[in-house]
């Protein structure tokens, strides 16, 4: 689903090397994953809202549609 949003990736290119850590090599890369982690969760937070609950609302109506077509038919 991310790889599908338009320029995912060259917002994830430019996070990354807007990260300026000082340090050895191996905590350097452990650090940016970090902070990486962080743009990630914010950024699908401000892209895609809550899915859980956009998923629930998704389910309860076709839950409804589901019901009411089983009295009558439905119109599209």
């Amino acid at each position: 689903m991310w790889f599908e949003t338009q320029d995912f990736l060259g917002k994830l290119k430019s996070w990354w090397e807007s990260f300026e850590i000082t340090g050895r090599p191996s905590s350097l890369f452990w650090k940016k994953l970090n902070l990486l982690t962080d743009k990630i969760q914010t950024w699908k937070y401000e892209e895609f809202g809550r899915l859980n609950t956009k998923i629930q609302d998704s389910l309860s109506t076709i839950t409804e549609l589901d019901s009411l077509e089983e009295n009558q038919d439905l119109s599209s």
